[in-house]
């Protein structure tokens, strides 16, 4: 795709799907989002993937994914970002049982530093969750996935979150949006 050599599916979700890749160009390697082909006729989808890189390019916070270049190739729109080795919270808390607290605390506060990054620059995430925080083999955290982000609120936004409609995961959600 383009100059990104894709290596292995990693993940994928109600938009599309992400790869490990190597950049060809600058010897690296990189996360490729490819918004899923059955999607390509949904605008609304579309203009969402768009907003995600958008969104996610505003942010310059070491506990947020970077995000190098979006494009499209072969009509397919794509989102590259820094590729992080390690694992989401969900898959280590599965493996590992619960968080020692001093750790789970850690991983909140750098994930609230993300957030309060993210929302200096007008971008709401709106889709925390245990998935969409990674750790890093370091030990860091990074927050990922602004696939439901919405930068400050335009008419063209309210399109996308018509009243009435609810995004984000299910179990995740506050009480007010699932009711």
């Amino acid at each position: 795709l383009s100059h990104f050599l894709l290596e292995e599916m990693i993940g994928g979700g109600g938009m599309g799907v992400v790869f490990k890749a190597h950049d060809t160009t600058l010897n690296r390697t990189v996360a490729v989002k490819v918004l899923a082909s059955q999607r390509l006729s949904n605008v609304d989808l579309k203009r969402r993937f768009e907003v995600e890189a958008q969104s996610a390019a505003r942010l310059d916070h070491p506990n947020i994914a970077r995000v190098y270049e979006s494009g499209v190739e072969r009509g397919l729109p794509f989102i590259v970002f820094e590729f992080i080795e390690g694992t989401n919270l969900r898959d280590a808390v599965a493996r590992h049982g619960p968080m020692p607290v001093s750790e789970a605390l850690r991983c909140a506060y750098h994930a609230a530093l993300a957030l309060a990054h993210a929302h200096e620059r007008d971008v709401i995430h709106r889709d925390i969750k245990p998935s969409n925080i990674l750790l890093t083999t370091s030990g860091e955290t990074k927050l990922i996935d602004m696939g439901l982000a919405r930068l400050r609120p335009t008419k063209e936004d309210e399109e996308l979150t018509a009243t009435g409609m609810t995004l984000g995961t299910f179990d995740y959600i506050s009480p007010e949006q699932a009711k």
